[in-house]
């Protein structure tokens, strides 16, 4: 009797925590409407050009959304991603956020993404028109963080 009782005692311990240990919610502050990719390593899904995407949506000027990363997943990442035009050509931004253990924050990505310490955390992140335009005059120079593609072109 107490094997089994042992058994389900450590299955709820270690599956309670897998439905949110870590949230990211997103506001939308800019005046267009973004995709918004929630990814992390752990994370099975692929999305556009994406890999170990765990959930993704488009978010519209004012809106919120946000994401529970389970437990075990790691590396956590937030990306923006969407569209602009410039030279007669479509650019695409991708402006990764993560998690900095100096400041407990999600901010821009600056080398490799990091994980909480610890569950039953919620972090903000507010993207603004002035990191909108920041990312699109910083990130359109640099051929790693956007795809470019003819706006007459066909594919």
């Amino acid at each position: 009797m107490m094997i089994p009782r042992m058994i389900a005692a450590t299955v709820f311990l270690f599956s309670t925590p897998a439905w949110s240990c870590v949230t990211a919610k997103v506001t939308n502050n800019t005046d267009k409407t973004v995709d918004v990719v929630w990814g992390a390593l752990g994370c099975a899904g692929v999305y556009s050009s994406f890999m170990t995407v765990c959930t993704h949506h488009e978010i519209a000027p004012g809106e919120t959304k946000s994401h529970n990363w389970a437990w075990g997943k790691s590396a956590q990442e937030v990306v923006f991603h969407y569209p602009f035009r410039k030279h007669g050509k479509v650019y695409w931004v991708k402006s990764r956020y993560s998690y900095h253990h100096s400041g407990n924050k999600f901010a821009p990505l600056e080398k490799v993404p990091e994980t909480p310490g610890s569950c039953g955390r919620t972090y903000h992140i507010s993207y603004t028109q002035n990191d909108m335009e920041s990312d699109k005059a910083n990130k359109s120079h640099d051929p790693d963080n956007y795809d470019e593609t003819d706006i007459d072109s066909e594919s």
